[in-house]
């Protein structure tokens, strides 16, 4: 499924409408993708929740701390997280910046294509 498809995912549209907070959006997209075994970065849950829930409150770097912490206490216990650097291929996040990707496997996460153009209000 590519960014964009995931971001403007019905199904996934439809399971965010009732959550009462950003960190409720959050774990539901998470347990979406995951549950089809797709491989995820805090900017891409951010993008999603812009289409769907654009009257939430968040920020990328928030949000990545969430999922940080989400990891650490074995709530994505079937994933592995490795860090990534971006190219710059956007202008925004900049190139050399280390980000979280979440996936399956190693392999997985080397494989997907995390980075995405992100506005100044998401960062």
């Amino acid at each position: 499924m590519s960014k964009e498809d995931k971001a403007n995912d019905p199904a996934l549209g439809k399971l965010l409408v009732s959550c009462p907070d950003w960190m409720w959006a959050v774990q539901d997209t998470l347990t979406y993708w995951m549950g089809q075994s797709l491989c995820f970065s805090s900017g891409e849950i951010v993008a999603a929740l812009a289409v769907h829930r654009p009257d939430l409150n968040l920020d990328v770097v928030e949000v990545g701390h969430f999922l940080h912490f989400l990891f650490g206490i074995g709530s994505l216990a079937s994933y592995e997280a490795h860090t990534r650097v971006t190219t710059g291929h956007f202008k925004c996040p900049p190139a050399g910046l280390d980000v979280w990707v979440y996936g399956p496997s190693k392999e997985a996460v080397q494989a997907h294509d995390f980075e995405i153009p992100l506005g100044r209000r998401l960062l």
